[in-house]
């Protein structure tokens, strides 16, 4: 997907935004999923421009899937910079029957001196659980659950 923001006001910069992604599952049983997402912006030291990348992978066993997933995003061009993050999350899920599962999953961002990522991959502050409380702080969070379509 491709997206541009335009700024129409003075000083604000202009911000385009790449991603791609792709998945491919191997006999049935193991998906392996990845996305790249390229933000650029016309300012020259932008906290807005950064790569980054995500992996995934999950793989059926019976009546399991496991889960794994690591995605990394790049230092912004802003001076100082250290303001990237890695995320990594490991998971199982149990399915009781075609409409009902109950699962566990445990995630962590480890972010740089300056980073901000919470565990949604953002760097906006949704809630003190899953978003640093300053600069460079580490969340993680072990989520279980159980879920069923209707």
């Amino acid at each position: 997907s491709d997206q541009k923001n335009s700024g129409q006001t003075a000083g604000l910069e202009d911000i385009t935004a790449h991603k791609a992604s792709l998945s491919y599952t191997f006999g049935g049983a193991t998906t392996v999923s990845a996305i790249y997402d390229n933000i650029q912006s016309d300012a020259s030291s932008s906290a807005n421009e950064r790569d980054a990348w995500w992996l995934g992978v999950s793989h059926n066993l019976g009546n399991n899937t496991f889960k794994l997933a690591y995605a990394k995003a790049d230092d912004s061009n802003a001076p100082g910079g250290n303001d990237g993050a890695t995320f990594w999350a490991a998971g199982v899920s149990h399915h009781l029957s075609k409409r009902t599962e109950v699962y566990g999953l445990y995630a962590r961002t480890n972010n740089d001196n300056n980073g901000f990522y919470n565990l949604g991959g953002s760097q906006n502050a949704t809630s003190g659980v899953t978003s640093p409380a300053s600069l460079g702080e580490d969340v993680s969070a072990f989520s279980v659950g159980f879920k069923h379509n209707f």
